[in-house]
């Protein structure tokens, strides 16, 4: 595109990392998922990144592995709460929400 300058896919991992707990509420708000098939979504795109970025040699093997371990736990944390909070109605108390979003720093 003219006048916009590329990005890495480690630039867009990284830029989708700081703008998850925004684009996770601007979905719930405007959505019929649950809170947590929101941060689902958010998950599956960083997933995507993260993989195009070890592909093109941006992430080394060691920081993958540890992101998509990072992933994984998050992913059976959501299992939990959409058990607990299956329905859109269903508040999934703020601490909760705090706790998760504080961990989709995959790359920490």
């Amino acid at each position: 595109m003219e006048g916009h300058e590329e990005i890495s896919v480690l630039e867009e991992l990284k830029l989708t990392i700081s703008e998850s707990p925004e684009n996770i509420e601007r979905e719930f708000a405007k959505a019929v998922n649950n809170w947590p098939a929101c941060v689902g979504t958010r998950l599956s795109i960083m997933e995507t990144y993260l993989t195009m970025s070890e592909e093109d040699g941006l992430v080394s093997a060691e920081e993958g592995q540890k992101a998509h371990a990072k992933i994984e736990a998050i992913k059976y944390k959501l299992l939990d709460l959409q058990k607990q909070y299956p329905e859109y109605t269903d508040e999934v108390p703020q601490e909760i929400k705090e706790e998760i979003l504080s961990q989709l720093n995959i790359l920490e």
